[in-house]
């Protein structure tokens, strides 16, 4: 369900993903509005769930090398249930920062990043290897990021 937000809200979150660092100032000086009008609507999309969190994005080349997979996975059961269960188990990795149900030959892309290849193996075996009703998984090695934005446009 998609909430009711009326233009001034999409503005704001538009600023918001591509700047989360500006204040309420700044932002109403962006939109010729009063820092407590956007207060209050940041307060209330916060307090509605539709702004999740803030976060600090570092640039990983810089700070730690790392090691990315992207990861193809098919499913024998297609149930609801199945499906849920596999979910909810891809959910509680932390080396999982993206999952996606696709369609095709795989029913889901997962994004894995660890720190090396004997823990990416670790992964595989320990963790991803343990979830019920794996059918094929298939392990594109990442060689170079060349784009990575962690944001979605805000469309209204």
């Amino acid at each position: 369900m998609i909430p009711n937000l009326d233009p001034l809200d999409y503005e704001i979150l538009r600023i918001l993903v591509r700047n989360a660092r500006l204040n309420t100032k700044e932002i109403g000086m962006k939109l010729n509005r009063s820092k407590s009008v956007i207060s209050e609507r940041i307060n209330r999309m916060e307090a509605n769930g539709i702004i999740k969190n803030y976060i600090a994005i570092a640039d990983h080349k810089k700070v730690s090398s790392l090691f990315i997979s992207c990861v193809l996975v098919r499913v024998n059961d297609h149930t609801s249930q199945a499906l849920d269960l596999f979910r909810n188990a891809i959910s509680d990795f932390e080396e999982v920062l993206e999952c996606l149900h696709i369609t095709g030959h795989f029913d889901f892309y997962i994004k894995v990043v660890v720190e090396n290849m004997a823990s990416y193996n670790y992964f595989l075996t320990e963790k991803l290897g343990h979830v019920s009703n794996l059918a094929e998984v298939k392990s594109l090695p990442v060689i170079d990021e060349v784009k990575r934005e962690v944001r979605y446009p805000v469309f209204n």
